[in-house]
């Protein structure tokens, strides 16, 4: 919010170029938390499903080699 009022201030002021600059820096600063937060949110998406994944395929093996050893009558 700072940097929003100061970028105009200066406008008003008449220094348009320093007023783009510290307008462009808000930007980037907004688009890396952006951007931060999407890959955070990314990772954590990519973590807990391959967890899951895991402990499917553990449990599908599980089976396959129950029914290799000839296991067919589940009671």
């Amino acid at each position: 919010m700072l940097l929003t009022n100061a970028a105009v201030w200066y406008a008003l002021q008449g220094f348009a170029p320093l007023a783009v600059l510290i307008a462009s820096l808000f930007a980037s600063f907004v688009a890396r938390e952006i951007v931060g937060t999407f890959f955070q949110l990314h990772q954590i998406y990519h973590e807990t499903y391959s967890d899951e994944y895991a402990r499917l395929l553990a449990q599908i093996d599980d089976l396959n080699d129950d029914s290799l050893d000839g296991d067919s009558n589940p009671s």
